[in-house]
């Protein structure tokens, strides 16, 4: 059941309990859906991963994404693993996002930039990519730890979440 919201950092729309499959044809409507969305690029979080960093990147089905070993290896603990990913290529966060969907028990966070910069902001250190990423953050995708729910957040722009909610419930006027 589609759920549409508001939230102090704008709309949210529940989707509800989802296959890794049907998650990823969602996200491949809505973005989609965005305009001018050519100049979107992704920086993917992931907690809770277990295993080494190289344990965990091995088996990516991709290769289509940066990090930054040195600053990954800052969070990447037995304790809490961290990763952060970024990519210009819509399918390639997409496939990103389901399999460490599939393979965690963390959130994942995916943060849809509108930019064409050809900044490589795997490599920015914390503070700078927080100043980068808030005022060119579009809308972000949640993947609960469960697996099962997706959520699209910080969706601002009336159009954006309109022409969202038209893609993925074309019951939604």
């Amino acid at each position: 059941m589609l759920q549409l919201q508001p939230d102090k950092d704008g709309l949210q729309i529940h989707l509800g309990r989802a296959s890794q499959q049907e998650k990823a044809a969602l996200m491949d409507r809505i973005l989609a859906a965005l305009s001018d969305s050519d100049h979107l690029q992704f920086l993917i979080w992931m907690s809770g991963l277990e295993g080494t960093l190289d344990d965990v990147l091995k088996d990516i089905p991709t290769q289509n994404y940066h990090y930054d070993r040195e600053e990954t290896g800052r969070f990447f603990t037995k304790k809490l693993a961290t990763l952060r990913l970024w990519t210009r290529h819509k399918e390639d966060m997409v496939t990103l996002a389901t399999y460490f969907g599939a393979l965690n028990e963390g959130y994942i966070h995916v943060d849809v930039l509108d930019s064409g910069d050809e900044v490589d902001i795997s490599t920015l250190p914390q503070e700078t990519l927080e100043a980068y990423v808030l005022p060119k953050r579009r809308l972000a995708f949640v993947v609960e730890p469960d697996g099962d729910l997706l959520q699209v957040q910080y969706c601002r722009d009336a159009a954006d979440f309109h022409a969202i909610a038209a893609a993925i419930h074309p019951m939604h006027t």
